[in-house]
């Protein structure tokens, strides 16, 4: 455990800082709490935050230079500073521990750089922070059994030469590797038989993934040197090479001569046929031609048959015609006027006759019957009235019979004058149309005939100039549509006379084709080919018992490629070996994310950590962070006060493997109280991980325990109290202190 941090000089402060394992610096910003965590860390690893160089570190310290030493609970100290000489203009490093160490042996003071500085792993590349983590669990492995081993190392051995979407059956069937990669694929009995040859106890993991890895080295550097041995015979054998080569050349030669004979001979036969096929084609082309010759002279002659129509001489004539049917329609409107009107008169006089009549018959019947009703009545009541006595004529209902009858007979005499002053009425209103109708001038037959005539000699009129503006318009018609004839049978034969002109120009073509091809007969080329192809077969024939040099090359070259390919398939398991390795190694990260869940659970945060080695598609990755649910936050995105908590669970993780001192620095003003105060009980769970814990902070905690507190004030005076319980509210005094 480290007691005791001395500056002397650094930072301008000449201060000692006794330590407990916890110890919390609080303190407003710019008092000196920085001074002794960058002074612990210069006094361990000669870092300032800076940089490394002499310039940099003598910025610390005054002109003099300066030291700082580090005690531990044994009384072991280092120490380092700088010494500057003026006069020289020199600048020497002070490196001093206590007991000395040997040159080369491991340091006692030994600290691993991210429990120095955090923000180191942090600034680290995603490549970087992968290879610290392997590192830092490189050493701890399970158990691989041999049935195990054969399984991961033979998937290993499929991915690295099918690619990632490889299984072990590309590698027990070999078919479904490409031809090139087949050789090698048929190697794995042979390499699996070989390592397992060998005692293959249950036994750890990374030791024996790394024996494995051992063997394939071995192997693969005796395949290396067996295809260089076998390479260097073949290239031994000079003559037999070269006779092989030769033979082999000439075999190829002559197959490539059959080869090139049989596609002249097939060349052949095809020319033959395009020449047949152009003939029939040319001589298409000549009937077409003839064809079309004669169409064209056809329709030259129906051009010159056709009569010359000429136009009408001058302009289009002035024709009155519209105002001479205008007035032959006003007279013929006049004529059907003036029979209206002769049939209204004649309808008025019919009318007036038989209203006549009928007013003489209503009189007549009048004068003959408007008394006799009357009279009949009254002879009726006098001769009732002889039958009765003088008693029965004074009786009242006799009275009133006579009453009613002289009622009825008055009432009678009322409607006979009311009808004669009706049929006077309608004399009277007949009278007058009789005076209307003799006013009345009503039109004559001769005014009528005298209309009818001039109708008929306007229509005259108009026939004849109808029938000369049809006549000169007919005659332009005909000319116009002889001239659009013409014009047609002249686009008609322009038209054929093209097609003549492409026609002849493809028989020309044809021609020349055909001349092109048969310069000589296409019979004899046939014949010359099938006898060259003869002979090349004959000479093939002939150097196929030469061939056996040529044999005894490609079995020497097979014999290469096949040592070759021993070799890369050693190549392969030693990729497929190391990469099962890195995996198995990967795997032993969930210690890791177990002391950083455990830390997050201390300090009462809800988040859960991730860390991961490979992405979806098994490629190396390095994904750290923490995750709430679904959703994830990686270190590089968290707040200033989340990253110093989450940097808080992480260096624990690494402190419990690191070498060396177990050291944690933690710079607090930007967590908020709460935080800070779960921190610090977390803090108190884990303490025997580190040899010292120090937490600096401008806040004062309401509640911790277990911690010494570091007060440190304006004047520059640092006091110490060990708390082992305090509770006190933010408006309180300062804690009570001691010296330092």
């Amino acid at each position: 455990m480290i007691t005791k941090i001395v500056l002397d000089g650094f930072k301008d402060r000449t201060q000692i800082l006794e330590l407990g394992r916890l110890n919390l610096l609080v303190g407003l910003n710019g008092l000196g709490k920085s001074a002794f965590i960058e002074g612990l860390i210069f006094c361990l690893s000669g870092r300032v935050p800076a940089g490394k160089s002499r310039d940099l570190v003598a910025e610390c310290f005054p002109p003099r230079g300066g030291l700082v030493r580090v005690i531990d609970d044994e009384g072991r100290w280092i120490m380092r500073g700088i010494e500057v000489d003026h006069q020289e203009a020199r600048v020497s490093e002070i490196h001093k521990t206590e007991p000395e160490e040997a040159e080369g042996a491991a340091s006692i003071w030994e600290c691993n750089r991210a429990l120095l500085d955090f923000r180191y792993f942090v600034d680290l590349s995603a490549a970087k922070r992968r290879d610290f983590m392997l590192d830092l669990v490189g050493a701890i492995g399970g158990k691989l059994s041999l049935k195990k081993g054969r399984d991961m190392l033979l998937l290993g051995f499929a991915k690295e030469l099918g690619g990632k979407g490889a299984d072990e059956t590309c590698i027990l069937d070999t078919s479904k590797l490409p031809e090139k990669l087949r050789p090698i694929g048929n190697e794995w009995p042979k390499l699996w038989e070989y390592v397992a040859s060998f005692d293959w106890p249950d036994t750890d993991a990374s030791e024996a993934l790394t024996k494995i890895l051992e063997i394939a080295k071995e192997k693969k550097n005796e395949a290396r040197l067996a295809t260089k041995a076998t390479k260097s015979a073949l290239s031994e054998l000079t003559v037999e090479k070269r006779g092989a080569e030769i033979a082999a050349e000439e075999y190829r030669e002559a197959e490539a001569a059959v080869k090139l004979h049989e596609q002249i001979l097939h060349d052949q036969r095809t020319l033959a046929k395009d020449i047949e096929r152009i003939k029939s084609r040319r001589d298409a082309a000549h009937e077409q031609w003839k064809r079309l010759t004669a169409a064209c002279d056809a329709k030259r002659e129906q051009i010159n048959a056709r009569p010359t129509i000429e136009a009408p001489v001058g302009e289009e004539p002035e024709f009155d015609l519209a105002e001479a049917e205008r007035v032959l329609g006003s007279k013929v409107d006049e004529r059907k006027r003036l029979d209206r009107e002769l049939g209204e008169h004649k309808v008025r006089l019919s009318v007036l006759k038989s209203s006549r009549e009928q007013l003489d018959a209503d009189r007549r019947a009048l004068a003959a019957h408007q008394n006799q009703p009357m009279g009949h009545m009254m002879d009726a009541l006098h001769g009732f009235s002889e039958y009765l006595d003088d008693s029965d004529r004074r009786s009242t209902e006799w009275e009133d019979l006579k009453s009613c009858c002289e009622e009825v007979a008055a009432g009678w005499r009322e409607s006979v004058h009311k009808q004669k002053e009706r049929i006077d009425d309608q004399s009277e209103r007949l009278a007058a149309m009789e005076r209307t109708i003799a006013s009345a001038n009503p039109p004559t037959d001769d005014q009528i005939k005298r209309v009818q005539m001039e109708i008929g000699i306007l229509a005259s009129n108009v026939e004849r100039l109808r029938s000369g503006h049809k006549d000169w318009y007919s005659q332009l018609r005909a000319a116009q549509q002889e001239d659009t004839l013409r014009q047609q049978l002249a686009e008609e034969f322009a038209r054929l006379d093209g097609e003549l002109l492409s026609v002849e120009k493809t028989f020309k073509a044809e021609e020349e084709r055909l001349t092109e091809l048969t310069g000589g007969v296409p019979g004899e080329h046939v014949a010359t080919a099938e006898k060259n192809l003869a002979d090349a077969t004959s000479r093939l024939e002939k150097l196929e018992d030469s061939r056996g040099a040529a044999r005894a090359y490609a079995e020497a070259k097979q014999r290469a490629e096949s040592a070759q390919s021993r070799e890369r398939a050693w190549t392969a398991f030693e990729s497929a070996v190391t990469d099962a390795r890195e995996k198995f190694v990967a795997s032993l990260t969930d210690p890791i994310k177990a002391d950083i869940g455990e830390v997050l659970t201390a300090i009462g945060r809800d988040e859960r950590e991730y860390l991961e080695l490979e992405n979806a598609r098994g490629r190396p990755a390095f994904n750290l962070g923490w995750q709430l649910g679904d959703s994830r936050r990686s270190i590089n995105a968290l707040s200033h006060g989340e990253a110093t908590v989450f940097g808080v669970a992480v260096a624990v993780a690494i402190a419990r493997r690191a070498r060396g001192r177990k050291l944690l620095l933690v710079e607090a003003d930007r967590i908020d109280e709460p935080t800070l105060e779960a921190l610090l009980e977390g803090l108190t769970k884990i303490q025997d991980a580190f040899d010292a814990v120090l937490v600096s902070t401008c806040h004062y905690p309401v509640t911790f325990h277990g911690w010494r507190a570091h007060e440190f004030n304006e004047s520059g005076e640092v006091k110490s109290v060990d708390v082992g319980y305090i509770e006190r509210s933010r408006s309180s005094v300062p804690l009570e202190t001691k010296d330092a």
